[in-house]
């Protein structure tokens, strides 16, 4: 395993959002990254040139796709192996999204 520094992370991107962030992840295929934050989801596409080795000098925007309301606080969202779908644990039930292609 290699030795790694603070310098060998490069900063992509940085995502706001409205209130405190309680999860987040990214899709299997590296193209969406979705964040819980109160009772919404926020899904954010990854652009191409993220997606594998490629690097860039600056910062990118992620631009936000949509956003998912839900009827309470999200505890926990995760993405499906595959990257068909999108779970998200809110107090005692999952909801559970088919990802469109």
């Amino acid at each position: 395993m290699p030795e790694l520094k603070p310098d060998d992370f490069v900063r992509i991107s940085t995502l706001f959002v409205p209130e405190v962030v309680t999860s987040l992840a990214i899709s299997p295929k590296g193209d969406f990254v979705a964040i819980a934050a109160g009772d919404k989801v926020h899904i954010h596409g990854i652009p191409a040139m993220f997606r594998g080795d490629s690097t860039a000098a600056t910062p990118q925007e992620f631009p936000r796709l949509v956003t998912l309301y839900m009827p309470d606080k999200v505890q926990a969202i995760v993405f499906s192996p595959d990257g068909k779908l999108l779970t998200a644990a809110i107090s005692n039930k999952v909801h559970i999204y088919r990802v469109p292609d």
